[in-house]
């Protein structure tokens, strides 16, 4: 019987315990900090990131993976019997997709690969639900068409409590930037089409708030809601807020709170805080 192995990469923000669990491959990405290269997730803890972050000269940069570390990965588990699903960070925002493609080739292993269009939460509950119906004996073809699904109805907001890192990091102008900040606008942002775009602006962290709960009660119309997680960079008071803000308007018991590893912190900034949630 063919056996189905899930690859993904560490922007799913799953955790060592939880990847070793559920015996999913987790390949990182690389992390610069003043002229030294971690790998994120493996090198630091998202708390001890974000200290390294304050203290950097400059703001921190994110690429891929190289081909030989997804290579590597492949080469260890491909078999007669296996069937490999690499499931990665949107294709647009990260060479990631590209590299584990051309390493499919190094390999040669049989490879299915998958961009989850997202980042963060929604690429880990794509990558959850792979395990799952791997687990339950479903076909590549199966699996495969539910992430797809998925893909289509997840939706994830991202609220940045200072535009600091994106102005260095070239996302916004520097005079639109000192504007925010005067103002203390806190940019909300989406993903539509694997692409980041401006859903909303707001001035406190309690509007932001009040917006996830307005965008989460709307798209709970006539649906279900399959899954909620917040995702935090150095933000668990205002994750906790939110999560008691949540169960008043779903019902759900227990909302799981991820800090996001390196990669997101690089590009939003400390006080970082987003819902992912799935309704369908």
């Amino acid at each position: 019987m063919t056996k189905i192995k899930i690859v993904t990469d560490s922007t799913a923000d799953i955790s060592k315990a939880l990847a070793e669990q559920l015996d999913i491959q987790v390949v990182p990405l690389n992390v610069t900090i003043d002229g030294e290269t971690y790998l994120d997730g493996i090198d630091f803890t998202p708390s001890e990131f974000i200290e390294k972050m304050k203290q950097s000269k400059e703001l921190p940069k994110s690429s891929q993976p190289s081909v030989g570390a997804f290579a590597e990965v492949f080469e260890k588990i491909k078999g007669e019997d296996v069937e490999i699903l690499c499931i990665t960070i949107s294709q647009k925002l990260s060479g990631t997709y590209q590299s584990a493609s051309m390493a499919t080739e190094v390999a040669e292993a049989n490879v299915t690969l998958f961009s989850s269009d997202f980042v963060t939460a929604p690429l880990k509950t794509m990558v959850l639900e792979a395990v799952e119906m791997a687990n339950r004996g479903c076909t590549m073809e199966e699996i495969v068409a539910r992430l797809t699904e998925i893909r289509q109805n997840i939706k994830l907001l991202i609220a940045v409590d200072t535009l600091d890192n994106l102005i260095k990091g070239g996302r916004i102008g520097k005079a639109a930037g000192m504007i925010g900040s005067f103002l203390n606008i806190k940019p909300i942002l989406t993903i539509q089409d694997g692409v980041i775009v401006p859903a909303e602006k707001v001035r406190s962290t309690g509007q932001v708030i009040k917006y996830f709960i307005k965008c989460l009660t709307e798209d709970l119309q006539g649906k279900t809601l399959k899954a909620v997680t917040i995702v935090s960079v150095g933000s668990q008071k205002n994750a906790q807020t939110l999560v008691e803000e949540i169960k008043k308007v779903a019902p759900v018991d227990q909302i799981e709170i991820i800090e996001a590893t390196s990669v997101l912190a690089t590009h939003t900034g400390e006080g970082t805080l987003a819902i992912n949630y799935l309704a369908e």
